[in-house]
């Protein structure tokens, strides 16, 4: 198998810091949706925590009008 088709196989992930920076959300948040299944956590060693980069896009959602008045109210 040759290397490119490797690491095709293997979706983007992030560590916890850079999930929490890319979401502006402080790292215990991430930590905190990874530890109560909000984000699904993937180890790598006994120590590496990562999360998948589509995992983070699926938490994004955009609000309708009638969320984002009851939010501001």
């Amino acid at each position: 198998m040759s290397k490119s088709n490797y690491t095709s196989e293997i979706p983007p992930m992030m560590d916890l810091k850079q999930a929490a920076d890319a979401l502006d959300v402080s790292l215990n948040t991430v930590r905190n949706w990874v530890k109560d299944g909000t984000l699904k956590g993937y180890r790598l060693g006994p120590r590496l925590l990562r999360v998948m980069v589509s995992d983070l896009n699926a938490l994004v959602s955009p609000l309708d009008n009638l969320e984002a008045i009851e939010l501001d109210g």
